[in-house]
């Protein structure tokens, strides 16, 4: 009998998975710049490319970055695990699961020791090391020193594995890496308006002498920087969360009432309701009035 000519030998394993022993082409996708004529002035080499940023571009060629200005020329060598802006002329730089600061003037100004940096304000940037070296390797004294070299090899695919980043503490180095304010805390935030946020066994604020000036009960789960003299803090009793407004002065603004708490007594309040607020000190819940003062209790 004819075949029919409208029946088909069909390999469905070749289409839907193709033939495993032929080499497929892959085509990737290059990135360049052009100008507002469309006119190509950087051409399509790299595998990824941020925008400018005072006239320099971070760029990725085979999983590795390096920086670019508005010319084409390689500023930073493509050599970095990562390159994140820092400010107008620092770099944070990864290599290695370590990171430091590079400046596009002077290079590598902050060696790439730390597991963490994190923001810069007031000449100080936030540096995390690993916790069993945070008491003797990077502990403030009258003496300024730099915290010792953390020594890591690694291969090429072990940097590409996804791992949780090692625990460690927070503190701040200048830009000549000296050890300006201790690592002992778990959290920091940057300095605004001279205070910092930063997290201990508590959130507290302190100034760039490590001078604590705002300390805060354990009931503040999330704070936020000083803008224009205020913060917001987050108080937390179970699942209830609270906002309110902290001042430089270490008042709440609540409900436009500037108040002074007792913190170490006192750990929750709410808002102001005919002249009182309600407030947690310990375990029991009381009253206080726009002075602060504890008027009821339970």
């Amino acid at each position: 009998k004819d075949k029919d000519p409208f029946s088909f030998d069909i390999d469905w394993d070749d289409i839907l998975f193709g033939d495993q022993s032929k080499e497929r082409e892959v085509t990737k996708t290059r990135y360049g710049f052009i100008d507002v004529n469309g006119i190509e002035q950087i051409p399509c080499q790299y595998d990824a490319v941020t925008d400018f940023k005072n006239f320099l571009s971070v760029v990725t060629f085979n999983e590795l970055k390096g920086v670019i200005n508005t010319k084409g020329d390689v500023i930073v060598s493509l050599e970095y695990d990562d390159i994140l802006f820092l400010s107008d002329t620092l770099f944070k730089v990864k290599k290695n699961n370590l990171w430091g600061v590079l400046s596009i003037t002077d290079g590598i100004i902050i060696p790439l020791t730390y597991l963490s940096i994190g923001g810069i304000s007031e000449n100080l940037i936030a540096v995390k090391i690993p916790e069993e070296k945070s008491e003797d390797s990077c502990t403030n004294t009258n003496v300024r020193r730099r915290p010792r070299p953390i020594s890591l090899s690694l291969t090429r695919r072990n940097r590409l594995e996804t791992t949780p980043e090692p625990k460690g503490k927070w503190g701040f180095v200048n830009l000549n890496n000296d050890i300006v304010i201790d690592c002992k805390y778990s959290d920091v935030h940057v300095f605004c308006e001279g205070l910092a946020a930063v997290k201990e066994s508590t959130w507290k604020y302190i100034d760039t002498k490590s001078n604590e000036i705002i300390c805060l009960p354990a009931s503040v789960s999330k704070v936020t920087d000083f803008c224009d003299g205020m913060a917001k803090i987050t108080f937390l009793h179970g699942e209830r969360e609270q906002e309110h407004v902290l001042l430089t002065t270490g008042c709440l603004l609540i409900d436009n009432i500037n108040i002074q708490l007792d913190f170490d007594s006192i750990t929750y309040i709410e808002g102001f309701h005919e002249g009182l607020a309600k407030v947690m000190y310990g375990s029991k819940w009381g009253f206080v009035n726009e002075n602060g003062e504890m008027v009821i209790k339970d």
